[in-house]
C-alpha cells in the first residue's frame, strides 16, 4: 500500500500538526477535542491526510489553525503571545496523531472515531519519551476494538 506522501515530508508534517494543536489550545484556548473536530469537520483533516502540500508542508501550525477556523467560518480570537520553554503535551498529541496517520494510512475520522483528543493526551505522561512506533502501537491498540478498519503498519513498505 502507498502512502500519502514521502517519508521525507514527515518530520514536517509532524511538527505543522503539534505546532496547531498547541497553538490552538495553549494560546488561542480552544478545548483539544473541538479543534481535533474542527480539523476534522472542515475536510483539512482530509486533505492533510492525502498529502496535500498545502497543508502538510506548506503551513506553519498557526496558520494551518488559521485555515480551520476560516473553513469553519470562526472568527480568530485575540491570543496573547507567550512563548514555551518546552512543547507542550497538545503539542505531543498533534505531533504523534500525524505520525499515527502517516504510519497506518488511516484516515483522522476512523481515529476519532476510536479516541478523542483527551484520550490522546491522558497517554502523554507514559509515552510522549517513548518512540514513536511504540506510542504508534499504543493508539492502534486502543482505537482497533471500536474501528471496523484495523490499520496495518506500513513502516516497512515506502
Amino acid at each position: 500500500m502507498m502512502r500519502a506522501y514521502n517519508e521525507s515530508y514527515l518530520n514536517n508534517a509532524m511538527k505543522n500538526l503539534g505546532d496547531m494543536f498547541e497553538f490552538a489550545v495553549c494560546h488561542a484556548r480552544y478545548s483539544p477535542d473541538e479543534v481535533f473536530n474542527l480539523f476534522i469537520s472542515t475536510g483539512i483533516a482530509e486533505s492533510f491526510g492525502r498529502g496535500d502540500p498545502m497543508y502538510v508542508v506548506g503551513r506553519s501550525g498557526q496558520e494551518l489553525f488559521c485555515d480551520i477556523l476560516y473553513a469553519a467560518g470562526k472568527p480568530f480570537p485575540p491570543v496573547a503571545s507567550r512563548f514555551l520553554f518546552t512543547k507542550s503535551p497538545e503539542y505531543w498529541c498533534g505531533w504523534i496523531l500525524a505520525y499515527y496517520q502517516w504510519a497506518y494510512n488511516a484516515d483522522f475520522k476512523d481515529i476519532r472515531a476510536g479516541l478523542s483528543f483527551q484520550d490522546i493526551l491522558d497517554l502523554y505522561p507514559v509515552l510522549h519519551e517513548a518512540d514513536r512506533q511504540k506510542a504508534a502501537e499504543v493508539l492502534r491498540e486502543r482505537i482497533a476494538p471500536t474501528s471496523p478498519k484495523y490499520p496495518t503498519l506500513l513502516l516497512n513498505s515506502t
